[in-house]
């Protein structure tokens, strides 16, 4: 390893840390939210736990009432969130744990070595370097209050968006497809098994899959089910968690599609060699 993937190693180590600090703001004020969301409306469950249908009836509800008015607010308010608006509440002061800090330096100098070893220093490593701390920073936010912020996912969009004309290695063919290749499946999925995918996790490969294409977001979510599935037997053999209880998935997709950005094409093309020598007589 030579001074350049050294020193990339050492800038995105110092990124993750500081990013840990951005991650205790943006947990510490979506619990207070939800909290105080709970507390006013303790009655009302029914958009929360209707899921699918629950969310399209709101999105209908709210074109009837608003007109072209919402027509004009709603992709403001689809890229912030829920904000809570109606609510009063201070946001929680969350600590930074020690722990956390030296996982975010052990991470990023691992992860940046190995993308400057990948790519070099150009505008590809750049943005993945931008991505890499996007993912680090939704997965935390994820694991602490099992919600990811949708202006997280759409910045990633944006990044996709800019590469196209910025680094324009992934046709834009393939990015159509990785859009909706994944996240299409999630949603239909969801609406069939309500709560099968959070709305925070489809966004995320929707995003994703346009700025890698289909060929890195494919092996990216097949890396997550099974880094998700390993994570899950672990907690439940250590009794953290009932059967029916919701383990966050957005850290795995994290994982994954940070593993297949590193090296999702090289296990493509050694599993399409593989079918080749076994299909060749």
């Amino acid at each position: 390893m030579g001074v350049t993937e050294i020193v990339s190693g050492a800038v995105l180590a110092v990124c993750l840390a500081l990013s840990c600090f951005l991650i205790a703001k943006i947990s510490g004020w979506i619990l207070a939210r939800d909290e105080e969301y709970e507390r006013v409306h303790a009655k009302d469950k029914e958009t929360e736990e209707g899921g699918f249908k629950a969310y399209w009836k709101g999105v209908f509800a709210n074109m009837k009432k608003y007109g072209i008015i919402w027509i004009v607010k709603a992709p403001v308010s689809e890229f912030t969130g829920y904000t809570g608006k109606e609510l009063t509440f201070t946001p929680k002061k969350q600590k930074v744990s020690a722990a956390r800090l030296i996982f975010a330096v052990v991470v990023g100098g691992l992860c940046g070595g190995l993308l400057a070893y990948k790519f070099g220093i150009d505008a590809k490593f750049f943005f993945m370097t931008a991505l890499f701390i996007l993912l680090f920073v939704i997965a935390f936010v994820d694991a602490d209050t099992m919600e990811i912020p949708p202006y997280l996912n759409y910045l990633i969009l944006f990044m996709g968006i800019a590469s196209i004309w910025v680094v324009g290695d992934v046709p834009f063919i393939e990015r159509i497809i990785g859009m909706a290749c994944i996240s299409v499946p999630m949603m239909i999925l969801d609406a069939i098994i309500p709560e099968a995918f959070g709305w925070g996790d489809i966004k995320l490969m929707f995003a994703a899959g346009f700025l890698l294409g289909w060929k890195v977001i494919v092996a990216g979510f097949l890396f997550g089910i099974f880094i998700g599935g390993f994570i899950g037997v672990v907690v439940l053999i250590r009794k953290k968690k009932g059967g029916k209880d919701h383990m966050p998935f957005g850290p795995s997709l994290c994982i994954g599609i940070a593993f297949a950005v590193l090296y999702g094409n090289d296990v493509i093309n050694w599993y399409a060699d593989m079918l080749t020598s076994q299909m060749t007589p």
